[in-house]
């Protein structure tokens, strides 16, 4: 509808009476829209562009002036056009951005653009696998199945005009082919081929496929094979599962029988030759085969298998079944038991190593821990003694009043307690006599430390206060903690360095220091080296204590002054990950090399080595020099030649750096065929109302022989949307769903262009989108 808002003016003159002429608005641009037959074409296709579906409030369609630029993918002109309708021809493949202006008697002007896709000219041809199609052994009576994918890798459009069978077994063989099969170009479709063999045996056969490819009548031709049984196995073990016979406990010099049932399943009688059992308990275990026998078809017979063991273990063993079964000449069952005596047998569930360990225990006080004795037989246990012996056995002492009963899988708890006289190491033996059979005498290690009361040094545990690397002129401060671990307090009276270096060392004792019971002190030094030497003093620590009153830490520590020193700022795990590269191709990433020391930072050279040095090559291997707290980026380039993961590779970088002269960076990356992108050539939501909005998917495919990498979806459009929020990778034949909204802005019939790229993906993929909008 034309715009009325030039009314207002005239209406006010006549209300007022006032004579006065208004002008009528100015004329709107016009609207340019065109149409392209077709989208998607070759370097000899004609590309019809039509115009007419411009319009204007004031010109007719036929009246407007048409201007038309045809442009490359990278912006350049290739050609200008003028008129309602043009056709053109492309000589370069890829994609072509198409712009309209369109002028009316006004010089007003719209402008509109649009895309297309050429691809290079080939005419329609098939391509077939190479090998033998397969179908492996089959049972009589049974179909398999198997694709055979046809491949139109022409530009025109493939006709299949017969597909049949030939050679000696061809009425084995059949395809779901429907007369009238086309391939458009660069697409593959599949067939079924069934194999449905009707006896045993092997069988061979050709499929022939008729088509027009190279625009002649031509014939492909594939080998088929395949091999038909009876049944795959004769014979089964009917009451076994999972190839494995378990026996459970059996008491100890009796046995135990299990009957193996073995049927045959097949046609014809078969024959077991042999069965016999190996392993390291093969002793444990016997099988009644005495000599071959026959199994008539469709028959069962048992094979007795038998478990004896003598001691109280876990046996296992391996039973072999030898037959003329034709797939199955060899079947093996695993064998297990475990043996068992019916008497009490003491297990201590306390002591590691059947000792216990009560630590250190200050004089005077005692320390008490429990020992657990657990029946694991099936009779009564009798403790009828427990006791220490041996010659510390004066520290420590049992709860043990008088002879007690453990029941089966029961347990009884005894408590040992140790109370040193002196600060000595006490070791003895806890004894223990009951009516087990197998151990009627168990003997448990009891070990102890009697300590006065004193002071200890806690922290450093190992004595020795090491302060490593300082720079020379700074210092290092690290502490040394003194605990109390008596019962009354005490004092250390002096701290202070002795040593050849002890200059280099200092420590802040001024005066006295009290330690309450259990609780800790510290004494801090401080380490400020003169030199670039190694260094060595003692700190010398005196208390109050009667014995043991002086306590000597080691100091130790190095100064160093200031070199370069080389870092690698952007690497994780220091190593170097290129991902995946397309194959004959490159990629270059960068190594930050920075100088975080105070010289000049000198990298002489920098080289590959490894099993796949030749796929890199650097622009830094010559000698160059890094300003103290600058960086600079050695740049590595990888071209695989095959997709083959990287192994053991790394760049060596050699350096003035003191403390890293070669640095070490491992790279890794994978060559990687391209991907190749299926999809439909269009996308039609038909006829909606202008307040409304449709979805449909967009099914894409990766055809290709690597993985499509960072899917991208661009529409250049207003009136469609895709829905996406992820990053879209594709394996090798994997396929996804991209909805596609259409939500038009204006009514009308509308035209969009969706173009699909990745990382990996040597051209765009190029989908027409269309709709209408109404407004009823």
């Amino acid at each position: 509808m034309k715009n009325k808002s030039w009314l207002l003016p005239i209406i006010l003159v006549l209300i007022y009476g006032c004579a006065q002429i208004v002008s009528p608005p100015k004329n709107n641009p016009p609207e340019a829209r065109f149409s392209i037959n077709p989208k998607i074409g070759t370097t000899e296709t004609e590309f019809i562009l039509d115009a007419s579906f411009s319009s204007d409030d004031k010109d007719s369609v036929q009246n407007l002036n048409y201007f038309w630029e045809y442009y490359s993918r990278y912006g350049r002109k290739i050609d200008t056009a003028f008129g309602i309708i043009d056709t053109a021809i492309f000589p370069d493949t890829g994609l072509h951005i198409i712009d309209l202006t369109v002028y009316d008697s006004d010089s007003l002007f719209g402008s509109t653009s649009d895309t297309i896709q050429v691809h290079e000219y080939k005419i329609g041809e098939l391509v077939i696998p190479d090998s033998c199609l397969n179908f492996g052994p089959v049972e009589v009576g049974f179909t398999v199945s198997e694709n055979l994918a046809l491949k139109n890798i022409g530009n025109d459009t493939l006709q299949i005009s017969a597909v049949y069978f030939t050679g000696r077994d061809k009425a084995a063989f059949t395809s779901n082919y429907e007369p009238g099969l086309k391939i458009l170009p660069d697409s593959t479709k599949n067939i079924i081929v069934d194999f449905a063999p009707q006896d045993t045996g092997t069988y061979e056969a050709r499929i022939n496929i008729n088509s027009n490819s190279n625009q002649e009548e031509t014939k492909r031709s594939l080998a088929l094979s395949g091999h038909a049984f009876s049944d795959l196995y004769d014979i089964e073990i009917v009451n076994v599962e999972d190839d494995s016979i378990g026996f459970g406990q059996v008491e100890a010099n009796t046995d135990s029988t299990f009957t193996i049932n073995l049927k045959n399943k097949g046609a014809e009688p078969r024959e077991i030759m042999a069965a016999y059992i190996v392993g390291k308990d093969k002793d444990a275990f016997k099988c009644d085969f005495s000599s071959e026998f026959i199994i008539p078809a469709g028959s069962t017979k048992g094979l007795d298998v038998s478990f004896a063991p003598e001691d109280t273990m876990q046996y296992i063993a391996t039973l072999v079944i030898k037959s003329d079964d034709q797939f199955s000449k060899k079947k093996e069952i695993a064998l297990q038991g475990k043996g068992y005596k019916n008497v009490p047998i003491v297990k201590i569930d306390d002591g590691v190593n059947n000792n216990l360990d009560f630590g250190k225990v200050e004089v005077g006080l005692e320390l008490t821990k429990s020992v657990e004795i657990f029946n694991q037989g099936a009779t009564e246990l009798n403790i009828t003694a427990v006791y220490v012996t041996g010659g510390g056995s004066r520290c420590f002492s049992t709860g043990f009043d008088s002879e007690f009963s453990i029941q089966p899988e029961q347990s009884q708890m005894v408590d040992i307690t140790f109370q040193p006289d002196s600060d000595l190491v006490f070791n003895s033996k806890l004894v223990i006599l009951s009516n087990g059979i197998s151990s009627s005498k168990r003997e448990i290690s009891l070990t102890g430390q009697g300590v006065k009361n004193k002071l200890e040094i806690f922290d450093p545990a190992d004595k020795e206060l090491a302060f490593g690397e300082v720079e020379v002129g700074r210092d290092s401060t690290k502490f040394v903690e003194i605990k109390n671990i008596g019962a009354q307090t005490k004092e250390v009276i002096a701290a202070y360095i002795t040593g050849e270096y002890k200059n280099n060392f200092s420590c802040d004792f001024a005066s006295e220091i009290v330690i309450e019971p259990d609780n800790k002190q510290r004494i801090f030094v401080s380490y400020s080296p003169l030199d670039t030497l190694d260094h060595n003093a003692n700190l010398v620590v005196k208390t109050n204590e009667s014995v043991d009153n002086k306590k000597i830490i080691a100091l130790t520590g190095r100064g160093y002054e200031n070199t370069p020193e080389i870092s690698i700022d952007n690497l994780e795990n220091n190593s170097l990950n290129f991902g995946y590269v397309l194959i004959d191709s490159d990629s270059t990433k960068n190594v930050k090399v920075h100088n975080r020391g105070e010289l000049a930072l000198d990298i002489f050279t920098v080289y590959f080595t490894g099993p796949d040095k030749a796929l890199f090559r650097s622009n830094s291997e010559n000698e160059f020099s890094i300003p103290p707290g600058q960086s600079n980026n050695i740049n590595v380039t990888y071209s695989p030649v095959s997709n083959e993961q990287l192994e053991a590779t790394y760049l060596n970088i050699v350096s003035s750096d003191p403390d890293s002269a070669i640095r070490k960076i491992r790279l890794s990356g994978q060559g990687t065929y391209p991907a190749e992108v299926d999809c439909q050539d269009t996308l039609a939501f038909g006829a909606i109302k202008l307040t409304e909005n449709k979805q449909k998917n967009l099914r894409i495919k990766n055809m290709g022989q690597g993985p499509l990498l960072n899917l991208q979806v661009i529409i250049i459009s207003q009136d469609f949307d895709a829905q996406y929020s992820q990053k879209i990778d594709l394996a090798p034949g994997v396929a996804t769903n991209i909805p596609i909204i259409f939500n038009p802005v204006s009514a009308g019939e509308k035209v969009a262009t969706l173009v699909l790229s990745s990382d990996n993906h040597g051209d765009f993929k190029v989908v027409v989108l269309t709709g209408t909008a109404n407004t009823n």
